[in-house]
């Protein structure tokens, strides 16, 4: 009677195994359902049965626990399903099927979304790279060392402001005065105008350019203060931050340097 059954337990035992052998370092990509667009890549640690994992969302500059992994399979897929700790603690199911050695199939984060994946599995270990270029940025942008009771440097007081920083007999301000036309396309998520900006100098020097702080451009693919604090783009579109139009001064047309 036993050596009839244990084919039979074999047999029901395979499923799992199958499932648990998910488990491994893996680049991904993730695409918009329906889409063979990727929008999104990164790396993913799955972990023995019960454990925790990890991933990263590069674009998204989300790095999160996965954790309470486990496996099963439902019929030829294999499927690992978990909590998303990053994410407001959201459930997750990635459902694959091996493919020549790449994993396809679905990523869905309960009450979020479900995006295409394609998981191969890493050589190595895929997030020493990625931590490695986060350190170096971190170090690029650290600031300088001072010492604790650095002297404080006030400013020599003149016609433009006393020493208290209050303003002296030639205080000057600038003035910008702005007439803006803009709509909202809440269906392409853009906002779309003309601005026509009249500046007064009031300093005693000539102005030879004017700075524009674009701060939507943080949310650049490539921005570099994205990297830095983590807000990079995070939507399905990859189009981000300002596309400016024609530009003039003084009715004279110019090309702007955005950087």
């Amino acid at each position: 009677m036993l050596r009839r059954l244990l084919p039979l337990l074999v047999l029901l035992l395979s499923p799992l195994v199958a499932a648990q052998g998910l488990v491994g370092s893996y680049t991904y990509s993730f695409s918009p359902p329906g889409q063979d667009r990727v929008f999104e890549t990164g790396f993913m640690t799955l972990p023995a049965e019960g454990g925790d994992g990890r991933i990263v969302l590069v674009n998204n500059g989300i790095d999160s626990q996965l954790s309470g992994v486990t496996y099963s399979a439902d019929g030829d897929d294999l499927v690992a399903t978990g909590t998303f700790e990053a994410i407001g603690g959201a459930g997750f199911t990635m459902t694959v099927s091996p493919d020549e050695g790449v994993y396809v199939g679905t990523f869905a984060l309960e009450g979020q979304a479900t995006f295409g994946i394609r998981a191969e599995r890493a050589q190595g270990d895929p997030f020493a790279e990625y931590e490695a270029e986060q350190q170096a940025l971190r170090d690029a942008n650290a600031p300088e060392p001072v010492d604790l009771f650095e002297p404080m440097l006030m400013p020599t007081p003149n016609e433009y402001r006393s020493a208290s920083g209050r303003p002296g007999p030639a205080y000057w301000q600038q003035r910008a005065d702005y007439d803006l036309t803009a709509s909202l396309n809440d269906e392409t998520h853009t906002v779309t105008g003309t601005v026509r900006m009249t500046y007064t100098n009031n300093s005693p020097e000539d102005l030879t350019y004017l700075w524009f702080h674009l701060e939507q451009n943080l949310f650049e693919s490539d921005s570099r203060g994205g990297p830095i604090t983590g807000r990079a783009s995070s939507s399905l579109d990859d189009q981000h931050g300002y596309r400016l139009g024609t530009v003039t001064v003084d009715g004279r047309t110019v090309t702007p340097l955005v950087t």
